[in-house]
């Protein structure tokens, strides 16, 4: 029998107090030593960077494992470059997992950590090298409300997480009031009709994990009082101001409250000085929660175009407008900018190609095309991204663990691209 004892890092020098990473003493109550190795990478899915000090374990094979309650029976952790290699190994097959283990306490908190798994056992007969283990967020924190902000006219419940959708019930419908998510984990009502200063509501939010929880609340509306300054009625343009765009484009406008009332004729549009519409001559649609304004714009603009939100082009469900503004785009010349070709080699049939800028925004987004060009790209650094989008929703997917159903897998092109002015780069090519 051979044992491995690990210090993992509870050795250190007296001077400098400096941690010996990894450290293990191995003997054996035979003539040999288990001699098997494991070894390879752990990364993070969503930003393809390798994990330092990530725990590694092989777990005995069972019917319904759980690391949240099982320790692992042989385990290192990963070095500064997110390499591992796990040696004196007893044949047999094996369960791999890693997560970030932020307590040391070799047990897996969802809460907190992030984890990844092979999803086949591995059997181990002959040492295995090269794996690749992707780490990925799965947090299980039923959604709660941490705090609230009151206001006379508007009522805001701040989550402990982003949801992904939510519904409202009042207990009397009379009551009912819209409302919006303006953050990921925020919910805002907006008291349009004079209603008692408190409402009682279930509400039913749902994360990206496909977990929800229903909750009772009390909406509590603040007394007004003179020192209360309204809260403007804003909105921003994408593209926004002074932005390149192609005589035909999609142009949105977001707005901080539900719009109330659109007067097409005062949004007013000039092309090139030479003719004129409003926005009664384009389709436009409001979305869902009345916040934000889908319009494609198709003209024959050769110069500009210059768009006038006149003051009461807008009314927002608590009667105030938008301030006015003129919004000008400059009809973009292809010489200024730079493309981006390349092909897409995977024999998964649902797949989303994204080009990032350098502040992390998605700029570009393709979904199945396996031989893509990327026009009117700014010049600057960019990161190209494959995100195998297995349940075809269009959207990157976090795993389950207790389901084993891991992350939907992300492929990012080696190093950064960068994107010079009148200049193509051709062959950058992503394989799953």
């Amino acid at each position: 029998t051979t044992y491995t004892i690990s210090f993992t890092d509870g050795v250190k020098d007296a001077s400098e107090r400096n941690v010996a990473n990894n450290l293990k003493l191995v003997f054996s109550t035979g003539d040999q030593l288990d001699s098997l190795s494991i070894s390879g990478t752990v990364s993070n899915v969503t930003t393809g960077t390798t994990v330092e000090g990530a725990l590694v374990g092989l777990y005995a094979p069972r019917d319904t494992l759980d690391a949240q309650r099982n320790k692992p029976v042989y385990y290192t952790k990963t070095d500064t470059s997110g390499r591992f290699i796990i040696e004196n190994i007893k044949a047999g097959e094996y369960d791999v997992l890693s997560f970030t283990d932020r307590n040391n306490n070799f047990l897996f908190n969802p809460n907190g950590e992030d984890i990844g798994f092979l999803k086949e056992r591995v059997k181990l007969d002959k040492t295995v090298s090269g794996l690749a283990i992707e780490l990925f967020d799965q947090n299980t924190t039923p959604i709660r409300i941490q705090r609230t902000d009151s206001r006379s006219d508007s009522y805001t419940l701040n989550l402990n997480k982003g949801i992904e959708t939510y519904s409202v019930k009042f207990r009397d419908g009379k009551d009912s009031l819209p409302s919006i998510q303006p953050a990921i984990n925020q919910i805002k009502f907006f008291r349009t009709k004079e209603t008692t200063d408190t409402l009682s509501i279930l509400l039913t939010a749902v994360d990206s994990l496909g977990l929800s929880n229903t909750l009772k609340h009390t909406i509590n509306f603040r007394q007004k009082s003179k020192r209360e300054k309204p809260e403007e009625f804003t909105f921003r343009p994408e593209p926004t101001l002074n932005d390149a765009v192609e005589p035909n484009f999609a142009w949105k406008l977001l707005f901080n409250k539900p719009v109330g009332k659109v007067n097409e004729k005062r949004v007013q549009f000039s092309i090139d000085s030479l003719s004129s519409a409003d926005l009664s001559s384009f389709t436009s649609t409001i979305g869902k929660h009345q916040t934000e304004l889908s319009t494609r714009i198709t003209t024959k603009a050769r110069k500009f175009i210059r768009i006038r939100l006149n003051k009461d082009a807008f009314e927002s469900v608590l009667g105030d407008t938008i301030t006015a503004a003129t919004i000008t785009y400059p009809i973009l010349d292809p010489e200024n900018f730079g493309v981006l070709r390349g092909s897409i080699t995977t024999k998964e049939p649902n797949y989303i190609l994204e080009l990032i800028d350098d502040r992390k925004a998605v700029v570009q987004r393709l979904r199945n095309v396996p031989v893509y060009e990327l026009k009117n790209i700014k010049p600057g650094k960019y990161r190209l991204r494959l995100i195998i989008d297995t349940n075809n929703n269009g959207v990157w997917n976090t795993g389950r663990y207790e389901q084993r159903i891991a992350a939907e897998p992300i492929v990012y092109y080696p190093g950064v691209i960068l994107i010079k002015q009148n200049f193509e780069s051709d062959d950058i090519n992503l394989t799953y």
